[in-house]
């Protein structure tokens, strides 16, 4: 890092130390020194700024009794409760949400039932009614909140702006993130599909959490698949990468509507093992192999996420998949059950709210926040 005085230097001194505190528990100035490579007097200016925009706390010593004899270290944390951030999940018939600190450590979570046949200008305002009702339940306010974000079903574009939907009559065309920036002007607003922040919420906390690359899947009575490279979900041009559940020829409307014939008929895949649930988990497998076959040669990824409503079922559905896999790929491929569960897509929405945080915070050309009151 440059030495000097200059307003940019002195920030990107300031994010530089931002960059060692976020995601730890604290550090020392002697700490911050040999990690940033920067001088003593440079670290100590830059916690002092950084304390004075509330973004850092000085932690108390412990007491005498508790801690080595000698004058104590200063230590110096990241403060996660200086601002709040939103994830949203809104499905066909769901709507979840959950109110985090910028560490991503959940605070209050909400949601309730859809009408599926809600018009799409009906279902926006309930969703951004539960969020207020999120946030009023909790003594919080809009003025708290740093960054929200939005999972739902549909090809979303990079405006955050609903293009086509498959699922809900009349979503296309919704504009959700400019619905939330009318209402939360200070705040980052980001959406995503469904699968592709499942995908995101797997290379966060979950079953990819250790590969750059993999295919996570949305598997139940409706498909979705998302392509992650880099530790990142791939959109493409259209936001449409992995869109291959409406091609008859690859299976998936078939399994999909395998599954649907099966529950409307009072049948129970999660931990049913009856004769009729095998026939139907068989038959689900047959048409569902061949589009994840075509994904994972054509991307040569080392690991298959399956999430949704499937994910439960176990061994009975993962080790059947991992046998048609094995005996039709070129090289190995580890079929995995996401462990995230119902979450997995409101979760992944939290982690694109916390990315947009770390844009701002690591931005060495961001003003200065003023902390809500």
């Amino acid at each position: 890092m440059i030495a000097g005085s200059s307003p940019l230097v002195k920030r990107q001194n300031g994010v530089a130390v931002l960059r060692r505190l976020r995601g730890v528990e604290s550090m020392s100035f002697t700490e911050l020194s040999e990690s940033t490579r920067l001088s003593r007097p440079t670290i100590e200016d830059a916690v002092a700024e950084l304390i004075d925009d509330g973004l850092v706390v000085a932690i108390a010593p412990e007491p005498a009794s508790n801690r080595p004899v000698g004058r104590p270290a200063k230590r110096f944390a990241f403060r996660a409760d200086a601002g709040l951030v939103v994830a949203c999940e809104l499905g066909v018939h769901e709507l979840r949400l959950m109110l985090a600190d910028l560490d991503g450590v959940v605070l209050a979570r909400g949601g309730q039932g859809i009408d599926a046949d809600l018009p799409a200008a009906g279902r926006l305002a309930a969703m951004t009614a539960a969020v207020s009702a999120l946030l009023a339940d909790h003594s919080r306010t809009p003025a708290e909140v740093w960054a929200i974000a939005v999972s739902t079903t549909g090809i979303v574009d990079a405006n955050g702006t609903v293009v086509r939907s498959s699922r809900l009559a009349d979503w296309a065309g919704t504009d959700i993130a400019g619905a939330f920036e009318r209402m939360f002007p200070q705040a980052a607003a980001s959406v995503g599909n469904d699968a592709r922040c499942a995908a995101l919420a797997e290379h966060w906390i979950g079953a990819g959490a250790d590969l750059d690359a993999s295919v996570t899947v949305l598997a139940g009575t409706t498909m979705a698949a998302a392509i992650t490279i880099d530790g990142k979900p791939y959109l493409g041009r259209h936001g449409a990468s992995g869109e291959i559940g409406g091609l008859p020829e690859l299976g998936w409307p078939r399994a999909a509507a395998a599954l649907r014939e099966f529950a409307s008929a009072g049948g129970v895949l999660d931990g049913g093992d009856d004769e009729r649930s095998r026939a139907a988990l068989a038959e689900f497998i047959e048409h569902f192999a061949l589009g994840l076959i075509t994904l994972v040669t054509v991307l040569d990824t080392p690991r298959l996420i399956i999430a949704g409503e499937l994910a439960g079922v176990g061994d009975r559905l993962i080790g059947p998949l991992q046998e048609r896999l094995d005996s039709a790929c070129l090289f190995p491929v580890e079929v995995v059950a996401s462990t995230l569960g119902t979450d997995v897509s409101v979760l992944g929405a939290l982690r694109l709210a916390l990315n947009d945080v770390d844009a701002w915070l690591f931005d060495t050309e961001r003003a200065r926040r003023p902390l809500a009151s």
